[in-house]
């Protein structure tokens, strides 16, 4: 009988990546915001990630603070991506760390939209550049996922905490698409888990206050120096003041998947990687980040699934009324 010649071992894919285009200075690219009432310049220019002498010089205000509502005002896009061959929105926004809609939303186009090599992308203010996307294809929990995948932060940028795990950590998982919630799954979600950091009227809500900007939280007018308390146990995994136009900020992890914010600061009491109890004081309302008054701007972010990034809800879904 004839000995049986051993099939040599199958030739490893060659990598393949994509969002692999170069980051540029933007070149005269603007996106417009139309004053309303009561809006102030300073809050308009942390709610649109950039910075208040950015928007004087770039709309030559003579005198910044008398806005006038339905007046039209040019926000610079910083930075750019210059698209390469192959590349979608999501490879795009996957490699920096934001999110597609977000992308999408900037530059006037959807999801879906087919890029064209050479087009340039508008950036958001705030970016994490992980590098060209993977996308050499290997198989998990049955179906053909990119190699090297990696889900989305679970919390606002910048954390510090990449947590990222390749599908090998989750052998019997599926990669969902983002989880839409209802109000009610959210308010049952949250029911009893949170108390307010903090007394007081709310200057601002939370949503879309018009093109282009909007609120991923609530403002809450406060007492200079009022202690601000943790909303529920956590770890705190922010503590600093780098994240533009929100001050002094604080973020603290909680179980389930949820993380709360505390901007604009006047001080700081925790740090990084301190666990905070439930109404424990973690700062003191400021006016720090460029806001008119002291005030405190809490946000809520709700994960369903690890895989998920943790998105913005509405505070007052999960907060005792």
């Amino acid at each position: 009988m004839a000995a049986q010649t051993a099939a040599p071992p199958p030739t490893p894919e060659k990598p393949r990546y994509t969002a692999a285009g170069k980051v540029i200075d933007a070149r005269k690219m603007f996106r417009m915001y139309q004053v309303r009432k009561g809006d102030h310049l300073d809050e308009i220019a942390r709610d649109l990630e950039t910075t208040r002498a950015i928007l004087v010089e770039a709309n030559h205000l003579k005198d910044p603070d008398s806005l006038r509502p339905g007046q039209r005002l040019r926000v610079p896009i910083d930075k750019a991506y210059v698209v390469q061959s192959g590349d979608t929105v999501l490879a795009v926004a996957r490699r920096f760390g934001v999110d597609a809609a977000d992308l999408a939303d900037l530059n006037a186009i959807a999801e879906s939209h087919r890029l064209r090599a050479g087009d340039e992308l508008a950036l958001p203010a705030v970016i994490h550049d992980t590098g060209p996307v993977l996308l050499a294809s290997v198989r998990f929990a049955g179906r053909s996922l990119p190699a090297g995948y990696r889900p989305p932060p679970w919390a606002l940028p910048p954390t510090g905490d990449a947590a990222l795990r390749p599908p090998s950590a989750y052998p019997s998982a599926t990669v969902p698409a983002a989880t839409a919630l209802t109000d009610a799954q959210v308010t049952a979600a949250g029911r009893g888990r949170f108390v307010w950091p903090v007394k007081g009227e709310i200057l601002s809500s939370f949503g879309v206050k018009d093109l282009g900007r909007k609120n991923d939280g609530v403002d809450v007018r406060a007492p200079l120096g009022a202690p601000v308390h943790s909303a529920a146990a956590g770890d705190v995994v922010y503590a600093g003041d780098q994240v533009p136009g929100f001050g002094n900020l604080v973020l603290v992890k909680h179980a389930d998947g949820w993380v709360t914010a505390y901007a604009h600061l006047e001080k700081v009491v925790v740090k990084m990687r301190d666990s905070v109890a439930q109404d424990q004081e973690i700062g003191q309302v400021g006016q720090t980040g460029g806001v008119s008054e002291p005030q405190l701007h809490f946000e809520v972010r709700f994960a369903p699934t690890p895989m998920e990034k943790a998105r913005p809800v509405d505070p007052l879904l999960v907060l005792p009324q």
